[in-house]
């Protein structure tokens, strides 16, 4: 064999090697398909561990003898916890995909967002007082549920619009989604209340309460789920991901030329 034919196959192969490692790279810097399934699995996980930080600071509050005010400030902490621990979840399920999100400043807006809504939650029972047997008592009440159910949403609104999905995605899909899910799941509670009865005793109103709270958070995670599912389906598939400052992802069309007619002499 002569040196230039050696030569010839080994320039071959070099090529061939460099464009597998190229396509090799592309696949990598591609973003992942959304899983569903890996969304509900974290978030559940999530909210399960999150709640029990706020679940406890209450009851050790109200155990220690603390008034409103001091169950209020140990529930509110335990409820940024919370939020924290489930953003954290939601970034980490998200990751390499096409909604990967900021880690530090998800977390913070949703450890934010659920320090609000326990406070806006807590208020009315705490300091107002208020019952559901008046209209006026109604209504305040369900103007308190709203605001509680959507800080967390709002919040994590603000930063859902600089991420990839925000410049190509409806993202004000997340809030009325998110605070469907929480309004459902919480529903999973508010169920379980009216079967504790005055002589149920302490592992059967554990029993009840564990199952309701695993309905809800697995509620919250499913409806969250298919709300993402919903925002990345309507735009990664219709669009490409694009730099931002290109001239697509500003949503200009490119120009179509128009076939000129040839004359016939």
């Amino acid at each position: 064999m002569s040196t230039n034919t050696v030569a010839r196959a080994r320039k071959t192969l070099s090529t061939q090697k460099s464009k597998m490692a190229a396509t090799t790279a592309a696949r990598a810097k591609a973003p992942q398909k959304f899983s569903l399934l890996w969304w509900v699995i974290w978030v559940t996980l999530g909210l399960a561990l999150g709640f029990i930080f706020p679940s406890v600071a209450t009851l050790w509050a109200v155990a220690d003898g603390r008034d409103g005010t001091g169950q209020l400030i140990f529930a509110v902490i335990g409820g940024a916890i919370q939020g924290g621990i489930l953003g954290f979840a939601q970034a980490f399920a998200l990751r390499k995909t096409a909604a990967t999100l900021p880690l530090g400043l998800w977390i913070g807006v949703t450890a934010l967002g659920g320090l609000v809504a326990w406070i806006v939650g807590m208020i009315p029972g705490t300091y107002l007082k208020l019952e559901a047997t008046t209209p006026a008592g109604i209504i305040v009440l369900v103007a308190f549920a709203i605001v509680a159910v959507a800080a967390m949403p709002v919040a994590q609104w603000f930063v859902l619009r600089g991420t990839k999905l925000g410049k190509i995605g409806r993202v004000w899909r997340w809030i009325p989604v998110t605070a469907l899910a929480w309004t459902a799941g919480i529903g999973w509670l508010l169920l379980a209340s009216p079967l504790v009865q005055d002589g149920t005793d302490l592992v059967h109103l554990i029993g009840l309460y564990t199952v309701a709270g695993f309905l809800m958070v697995l509620t919250i995670a499913t409806i969250t789920g298919l709300g993402m599912r919903w925002m990345l389906g309507g735009t990664v598939r219709s669009r490409k991901i694009l730099p931002a400052g290109s001239r697509a992802s500003r949503g200009s069309r490119p120009s179509r030329k128009k076939p000129v007619p040839s004359r016939t002499l």
